[in-house]
Order: C-alpha cells, then sequence, then structure tokens
C-alpha cells in the first residue's frame, strides 16, 4: 500500500498538510501550493507499507525549489517578529498604512459621575424617609 503525503514548513517544522493515493496528483498539487508562495517550503514524500513485513518504508519524491532554504527563511521570519515584539508598544501592530495618521486614543469612560449621582439619590431618598417619619411622630 502506498500514501503521499504533501508536507508544508510553517513555524520552524515540517508539517503534513495532506495525504494522496496518487503519485502525479500529489506532486501536481505541491508544485500548485509552492507556486502559491503561502508556504516556506513544500515536499512529497511517498510512504509504502509492506503487509507480509509490517514495515514502512518512507522516501522523499518531490522538494519544492525553497526547500533548502525553509528553515534559514522561516528562522530569519522568527527573529524579525520577536525583534518586532520587543521593540512595539504595548497594543501596536506594527504596521501602518502610509498617508494616514493613526486614530487618536480614547480616553476610558469614567463612572465617576454616575457613582456621585447615585449616592447622592440614595441619601436624599434616606433622608426625606427620616423626615417623614419624623413628621408623623414614629420616631
Amino acid at each position: 500500500m502506498r500514501a503521499f503525503e504533501i508536507h508544508t514548513f510553517q513555524g520552524g517544522k515540517w508539517k503534513i498538510d495532506s495525504v494522496f493515493d496518487d503519485r502525479d496528483l500529489a506532486v501536481f498539487e505541491a508544485q500548485r501550493m509552492e507556486g502559491s508562495k503561502r508556504y516556506v517550503g513544500v515536499r512529497v514524500v511517498e510512504e509504502t507499507f509492506d503487509e507480509k513485513t509490517q514495515q514502512t518504508a518512507v522516501r522523499t519524491i518531490y522538494k519544492g525549489t525553497s526547500v533548502d532554504n525553509a528553515a534559514p527563511i522561516e528562522q530569519k521570519k522568527q527573529q524579525v517578529a520577536a525583534k518586532g515584539a520587543k521593540a512595539a508598544p504595548k497594543g501596536a501592530t506594527g504596521t501602518r498604512r502610509p498617508g494616514k495618521a493613526p486614530a487618536p486614543k480614547k480616553a476610558p469612560k469614567s463612572n465617576g459621575l454616575l457613582i456621585a449621582i447615585f449616592s447622592i439619590i440614595v441619601v436624599v431618598g434616606i433622608g426625606a424617609m427620616v423626615a417623614l417619619r419624623m413628621l408623623s411622630g414614629k420616631m
């Protein structure tokens, strides 16, 4: 039994993207994926399982043109990302469109005024209740 796995290089390691039972289709799809420039590296691995011996043989049958450079490119991307994360201020995305000024930050809403008004209403209400009791002579 044979299976053809497409592996993509992401985050510093190879990951299985998809599995095919047809060699030509797997290689075609890997070439298409490589052309999209979405992945740093793409390869096709053929796995052959021998049912009699219960052994699996693995070999790479297709390596994209950027596979040899995949690890150094990915390491450079991670270094740049780490450097940018240290330098960027809190909340910054690290990208800004040219010609557009950043939106001004809005001050957080304060509930202080609302609390003060509520407190005044409660105090006045309690005072009114006390005054009514005094007037009615029940105190």
